[in-house]
């Protein structure tokens, strides 16, 4: 998105667990190294689920934001569903990307753009961490480009 031209970027229903709390930092490094301002009022903690994404998006309507991070495509998948039903464009007025890399990413019109996860490395590496007691290993993530984030450039 900050690639795109985007400055005024939301963060949309991550929880208060480990994960949230990474997916939040990671937003507030990017946003700063960007040289950005953060405001408060653009970031929204929910459950990462479809149902939460519909009701976030009263949340962020009317904020003056041009693009959303959702915590999880089900999020962005809510938050698609009711700015079509409010009359707000995806992308022309409000891009999003998800967090997961899930076939709701093609599902959704328009398909979804999102940061992309390797569930079954995610899932072995765990697996892996329980029996042996290995340390937490980083699972690299890579962004899957499609129709839901505008170029503002």
């Amino acid at each position: 998105m900050l690639q795109r031209g985007h400055t005024k970027i939301g963060l949309v229903g991550i929880d208060h667990s480990s994960t949230g709390q990474q997916r939040l930092f990671g937003f507030q490094k990017a946003m700063t190294n960007a040289g950005l301002i953060i405001d408060p009022g653009w970031i929204h903690y929910g459950n990462y689920s479809y149902e939460n994404g519909k009701e976030l998006f009263q949340e962020i309507q009317g904020r003056g934001l041009t693009a959303v991070v959702a915590g999880s495509d089900m999020i962005a998948a809510g938050l698609i569903k009711e700015a079509a039903r409010n009359g707000v464009k995806v992308p022309d007025q409000l891009s999003i990307i998800g967090i997961d890399g899930s076939i709701i990413d093609e599902i959704v019109t328009p398909e979804l753009t999102t940061v992309s996860q390797d569930f079954f490395k995610m899932g072995t590496a765990s697996v892996d961490n329980l029996l042996d007691d290995d340390q937490s290993l980083f699972i690299p993530t890579k962004i899957v480009e499609r129709a839901s984030v505008k170029d503002l450039n």
